[in-house]
């Protein structure tokens, strides 16, 4: 068996958790008329300055300079009240009193990024002009977004992993699996990620760091041209154990892919027997003369069947029976002559 780390190409977007920092702050001015009316109007929200340093803060120790940061629904912040009381009757009516509260909010998100492509996207806003291994991005409207970058989602080719499988020639067979790769000696190489990766015709990579074979020394024998028996019968074992498992190897790829086809036969004979049992069974037994009903879970009943002349029926109008069921178009009446004796059958429109 021959182990390779194979590597995938990196061609789908590859997302990254990350968390966006928030800070607002609402405002209202409020009045008391001479009436002793209370009047607020609410004033725009702004959006306050936050640095990376207590945006860090607020994720690893959920706590901002305003306050600890409690969770509600998946989203955390801080919870400072506005004042929102009325102003006495007295001092409320000789002007406009503004009033703000300052809170800091926590939101867990996403980062989208893919190879090759200079910008990364989220779903909060545009974010085109960061960089997705700076770790961190300031918003527009001034929310900081930071995430921890990860090594494989910036690389050409993604690792899948160490894989066994057999060396038949310049080709490699995975065991289990339905792949094969053929190793090139001319083959195109890369670096990926601190990885020397050779280019297989499929499209996957091979690690040829950890690919490179230890050819065995060959030991020196006691007298050039002279073969003990010894020595004859390990080569032979050698060889003898090479062919039966390579043979071996072949025979359970075989059984694999053998066993893989007839399971997708049942599951496509089960499906067409739930569909349509008549015409499953006269395809299954090679006879047009049978008609099938399902009775159960992967079980049909099958009777047999034999073919009418044209003179052994006739259509009946509907009108001339039963002027009441004229306009019932999915009903007809055949009229079956078996044995001398006309038996009248009303029957539904075949979709056929």
């Amino acid at each position: 068996m021959k182990t390779l780390w194979l590597f995938a190409p990196n061609n789908f977007k590859q997302e990254t958790s990350a968390w966006a920092c928030r800070k607002f702050r609402k405002s209202l001015r409020k009045y008391t008329s001479i009436t002793n009316v209370n009047i607020r109007e609410q004033l725009d929200s702004e959006s306050l300055e936050i640095t990376a340093e207590e945006c860090r803060q607020m994720i690893y120790r959920k706590k901002c300079k305003i306050g600890t940061l409690i969770e509600e629904n998946g989203l955390w912040h801080t919870n400072v009240k506005i004042d929102n009381s009325p102003r006495t009757w007295l001092l409320g009516s000789w002007n406009w009193k503004t009033v703000a509260s300052e809170n800091c909010y926590l939101v867990p998100t996403k980062i989208f990024s893919k190879f090759g492509e200079k910008c990364i996207s989220s779903p909060l806003g545009d974010i085109k002009d960061c960089s997705y291994l700076s770790g961190h991005c300031i918003m527009p409207d001034k929310t900081i977004l930071i995430w921890k970058p990860s090594n494989d989602t910036n690389c050409e080719y993604k690792p899948m992993g160490p894989w066994k499988g057999i060396m038949m020639g310049s080709h490699w067979i995975a065991d289990k699996a339905p792949l094969l790769l053929e190793i090139l000696h001319n083959a195109k190489t890369v670096k990926s990620c601190n990885w020397n990766l050779t280019i297989t015709p499929q499209g996957y990579a091979i690690g040829t760091n950890r690919f490179k074979e230890n050819k065995p020394r060959r030991i020196r024998r006691a007298i050039e041209g002279l073969i003990t028996s010894s020595q004859l019968a390990a080569e032979l074992s050698y060889l003898s154990w090479n062919i039966s498992t390579t043979l071996s190897f072949s025979f359970t790829h075989a059984m694999h892919s053998m066993c893989e086809y007839v399971e997708q036969n049942r599951r496509w004979a089960l499906a067409a027997s739930t569909s349509d049992p008549t015409t499953f069974s006269r395809v299954m037994f090679n006879n047009p003369y049978l008609t099938a009903r399902k009775i159960g879970p992967g079980v049909i009943k099958v009777w047999p069947c034999v073919a009418l002349e044209p003179r052994q029926y006739v259509f009946v109008p509907l009108e001339e029976l039963n002027p009441v069921k004229k306009n019932v178009l999915n009903l007809f009446q055949l009229k079956l002559i078996l044995e001398g004796k006309s038996v009248m059958y009303e029957t539904c429109m075949s979709s056929y």
